[in-house]
């Protein structure tokens, strides 16, 4: 038994299944690019961040003093209601007016035994991995996930060069929430992608299938009229056309068979009226006989004898043509080599072949 979807593939015609190969080729196509497009831009924005990570840590381990003091007069501006503060702000040094706080990435500074000793307003938790770094266990930065309350963050720590250290945190809901809608847009094009390469396939298989259609029908007319004497009518030198020449001489060939087995037909019915006509003649001659015994004077025993020896010989000849017949009607017979022929004798065989009965139809 066939497998279920094998069945069901093979259950389809050809126009389905090139409709069915096409639309599956390209949405295989396009969800790979799809996929890969979504790989990159995810890599991407997750290097743009770790790339603004580290370029604010660095910019705050640079001068961890100043930072705390600018944080400190923006916090008192904020919080007490102040219009103007320390003149940038609330604007950190050697930033380029990059703001920060609440609005951009959240910040602190580690002293040598891992307690904050400032920072922006949004408090980073100190991991152990944060406490090795501050204490000079490990002077490599390290990148973390975190959770601060309902959002996830990507938090970095950073070695200060007279000890301690310095975290700097971003959200990173943002980044997945343009990778979540990157995802459903990539899937809406996918699939309006898909629905259009179905109907581009049906299309196409239409109109590549056309000439066999075209085939199809002039052979299912050959088989229903059974007229081999006209040829299909092909155009074009294409894999079509050299299918329907390949019909053409299927035809042609079977035209020719059909010729062959009537010919041998009618020669087999005339060889064997021959010795079917004499056997008759002399079964009549034979009845007669025995009808009318007042004649049987007229064929004496000799005569009766050799009467029976030419029946003998002439059932003998139709058993030889009909198994002739037999091996000529078979498939697996092949053919004869010619060989040359003496006409001479082929007289003699047939003259000796038509002599008996030519006697005995003159018998009275």
């Amino acid at each position: 038994m066939s497998w279920g979807p094998v069945r069901w593939w093979r259950a389809r015609t050809l126009h389905a299944r090139l409709s069915l190969l096409v639309a599956v080729a390209v949405g295989a196509a396009m969800v790979a690019v799809a996929g890969g497009a979504w790989v990159a831009v995810r890599e991407i924005q997750r290097h743009q961040v770790a790339q603004e990570l580290t370029s604010d840590a660095a910019a705050i381990a640079a001068n961890p003093q100043q930072w705390l003091a600018t944080e400190s007069s923006r916090s008192r501006e904020l919080w007490g209601g102040g219009e103007h503060g320390d003149g940038d702000g609330g604007r950190g040094p050697g930033r380029g007016g990059r703001p920060h706080g609440e609005i951009g990435p959240c910040w602190q500074i580690l002293d040598a035994t891992g307690t904050p000793s400032g920072g922006s307003r949004t408090t980073l938790p100190v991991t152990d991995t944060a406490k090795q770094i501050a204490a000079g266990s490990s002077r490599q930065p390290a990148q973390e996930t975190i959770t601060l309350g309902p959002d996830d963050y990507l938090m970095l720590t950073v070695p200060l060069s007279g000890g301690g250290a310095v975290q700097v945190g971003m959200d990173s809901d943002p980044s997945e929430r343009v990778l979540a809608a990157f995802a459903l847009l990539l899937a809406l094009g996918c699939a309006a992608g898909i629905a259009g390469a179905a109907f581009l396939g049906r299309t196409v298989a239409r109109a590549g299938l056309a000439p066999v259609e075209r085939l199809t029908s002039a052979v299912e007319d050959v088989a229903v009229t059974q007229d081999l004497d006209h040829p299909i009518d092909v155009h074009g030198v294409d894999e079509i056309a050299r299918l329907g020449r390949s019909v053409n001489a299927m035809l042609a060939a079977i035209e020719a068979s059909r010729r062959a087995q009537r010919t041998l037909v009618e020669d087999a019915g005339h060889e064997l009226r021959t010795p079917l006509t004499s056997i008759r003649t002399n079964v009549e001659l034979l009845l007669e006989l025995e009808r009318r015994p007042e004649l049987a004077h007229r064929l004496p025993p000799e005569e009766r004898a050799k009467l029976l020896a030419d029946l003998d010989a002439q059932v003998r000849e139709l058993a030889t043509l009909t198994t002739e017949l037999v091996e000529l009607s078979r498939e697996e017979a092949t053919r004869e080599t010619a060989e040359p022929v003496d006409l001479a004798d082929v007289v003699a065989a047939a003259v000796a072949r038509v002599l008996p009965m030519m006697t005995s139809w003159s018998r009275p």
